[in-house]
């Protein structure tokens, strides 16, 4: 799974481009759905999964990618984004919340322990199906954690800078070309 850092810049890149100059330093007003923080909360929010797994099994990859990482809860957000916002935004604040909450899943579909390996997946129709879906090729390294594995580790460092650059310097370019 990437971390929160990649799953961040990633909903940041991809909001960041539909934005006006200054968005990502909250300069201009702008309706809460497009506020760069409901980015970085929607492209975050499928991993909340890992908390209730702590809370019930002790371990927080127990349940993880099981019941937050489809096309559903994407859509469930997508429509309560569309229902608490002004009706001449409805259409575009769901929209986002779909997109982003998708972006998350897409991402954690392309996580591989080699680059450019297989993928492990994830259950992107539960509970319709089990089955997981995943990109050809890895592109996101895989960060490990749970009950055997140390996330403090060289390979967590490693996935973390290679997730930094990959997303951070695409939207470092995509912020300062709307200087």
């Amino acid at each position: 799974m990437p971390s929160p850092i990649g799953h961040s810049l990633a909903a940041l890149l991809l909001r960041a481009p539909s934005e006006p100059k200054g968005w990502i330093r909250c300069q201009q007003p702008a309706a809460w759905w497009r506020s760069p923080i409901t980015a970085v909360i929607l492209g975050n929010l499928p991993d909340l999964d890992l908390i209730g797994s702590w809370l019930v099994s002790g371990h927080m990859s127990t349940y993880h990618h099981d019941f937050t990482h489809n096309v559903w809860l994407a859509l469930a957000v997508g429509l309560l984004m569309a229902l608490v916002t002004r009706p001449d935004e409805r259409v575009r604040a769901g929209c986002w919340g779909f997109v982003l909450v998708s972006l998350h899943v897409l991402m954690d579909a392309s996580v591989g322990a080699v680059l450019l390996g297989p993928t492990l997946g994830v259950p992107a129709l539960w509970p319709l199906s089990d089955q997981h879906f995943g990109l050809p090729a890895a592109f996101v390294m895989m960060l490990h954690f749970g009950p055997t594995a140390d996330i403090l580790s060289w390979a967590n460092v490693w996935a973390l800078v290679h997730e930094t650059l990959l997303f951070g310097i695409p939207l470092s370019i995509v912020l300062w070309l709307r200087k």
